[in-house]
């Protein structure tokens, strides 16, 4: 038999999901700086009333956000709701339509930032090569001129050998 946790379960109702549904709504999180800060305060704004039996963490309101828009978009949000009237599913589902939004949204900018990021270091790349290339130009130039000023052949060979060169650079 399992043992029964001393800490009593919560469990969301519409009205907890209304409220939680705003507040997410109304922080923009998706778009947020510091999102983590604004969970935070969004789950103390949610206890601040007390009427959960304990007091439910950032964690588990992102859980029930992320329930919640897993049930919309898969069309199984009435059998994830535990109460709650007509109305206030048609306000649960309209700020869903929002929060659902704001995340696609969110996506869709991370997915650009990330490509303009992604070309930026190609750029760097390409342009650090071009650099290189014409660095080790002027190398070989200069070790060949410098070659080219010693009279003996296997002088020059030596020095060329010790450069890392050869006459055809």
């Amino acid at each position: 038999m399992a043992k029964e946790s001393p800490y009593p379960k919560n469990f969301f109702k519409a009205i907890h999901d209304l409220d939680l549904l705003d507040l997410v709504d109304s922080k923009n999180l998706y778009f947020a700086s510091r999102p983590s800060a604004d969970w935070e305060e969004i789950t103390r704004t949610l206890n601040q009333p007390k009427i959960f039996k304990k007091p439910p963490g950032s964690r588990a309101v992102i859980n029930r956000v992320n329930t919640l828009v897993t049930a919309f978009r898969g069309d199984d949000l009435k059998n994830k709701m535990k109460s709650g009237t007509e109305e206030q599913y048609g306000r649960i589902a309209e700020l869903l339509t929002r929060v659902v939004a704001a995340i696609d949204n969110s996506k869709k900018q991370k997915g650009a930032k990330t490509q303009a990021e992604a070309f930026k270091r190609k750029e760097r790349d390409y342009a650090g090569e071009a650099v290189m290339v014409e660095r080790e130009k002027g190398r070989s130039g200069r070790r060949n001129i410098a070659a080219d000023n010693l009279a003996d052949v296997a002088e020059k060979e030596e020095f060329l050998r010790e450069m890392g060169g050869d006459e055809q650079d």
